[in-house]
């Protein structure tokens, strides 16, 4: 089974850096997909931030919505 780790972002830069370090230091059984989604009108550090991180456990994704679509 292939379950994927995914981060909600919109506008905390310091939260997800803290966030995404506490989980690239976890150890893994297999490679773990991550995503990242940005809600819309999020903060553009966040989004350059997400974009350039480097996931050491697998793929990584980044989804940036047009619109704000909220917690669904």
């Amino acid at each position: 089974m292939n379950i994927p780790i995914v981060l909600i972002a919109y506008n905390r830069l310091d939260s997800l850096k803290r966030l995404l370090g506490s989980l690239n230091k976890s150890i893994y059984p297999a490679d773990v997909k991550l995503i990242i989604s940005v809600d819309g009108g999020g903060d553009e550090k966040v989004i350059d931030y997400a974009k350039h991180y480097v996931w050491n456990h697998g793929d990584k994704e980044l989804v940036v919505h047009e619109k704000n679509i909220g917690l669904r």
